[in-house]
């Protein structure tokens, strides 16, 4: 095999790691079509070791993702005085309303001191909405919900740290 093919092979590997038994076999007939012997038992080795290793790669990026969080949240308070909790719901919306029914962060609807937004303007109010909206952003939903996990309200207070509570759309 020259090193052309290794590469393909491996492409082929990595794009496979999440697609369980279909990944596999349409791998199958892709090392077919590339005039590659078919050695499933190597397939299948590679394959695991793929899923260890995104599992592993996944907890670590959890895991610098909330040292972040804590970190900017412990920022938050301190830069901002007036600043007693914030918060904001992460769920999927119902597939009635034509959405993907993919868990999001509705960040646009986060409460500043148990005010609920949007908060516009250049009110204070405003300014440590965008303060807080700002690392939140930066996370973005798929780390948002891996940390704080679906389908939760989150409230984040200066005496009692983080909350989180079951939530489910009822629109």
């Amino acid at each position: 095999m020259n090193e052309v093919e290794r590469d393909g092979l491996s492409g082929l590997l990595d794009a496979a790691a999440g697609g369980g038994e279909a990944a596999l076999s349409a791998l199958s007939l892709e090392l077919a079509e590339m005039g590659l012997p078919e050695d499933p038992e190597g397939v299948e080795a590679r394959f695991q070791l793929l899923l260890v290793r995104q599992k592993g790669t996944s907890r670590v990026l959890k895991e610098v993702a909330e040292r972040f969080a804590a970190a900017e949240i412990a920022r938050l308070f301190e830069e901002w005085p007036a600043l007693e909790s914030f918060g904001w719901r992460q769920y999927a919306p119902s597939w009635s309303e034509g959405e993907t029914g993919v868990q999001e962060a509705r960040l646009d609807e986060m409460t500043i001191n148990g005010q609920e937004g949007p908060h516009k303007g250049n009110s204070t109010l405003a300014r440590m909405y965008r303060a807080a909206l700002k690392p939140l952003r930066f996370l973005g939903d798929d780390l948002l919900v891996e940390i704080y996990g679906e389908s939760r309200s989150v409230k984040v207070s200066r005496e009692g740290g983080v909350e989180t509570d079951w939530y489910w759309d009822e629109d």
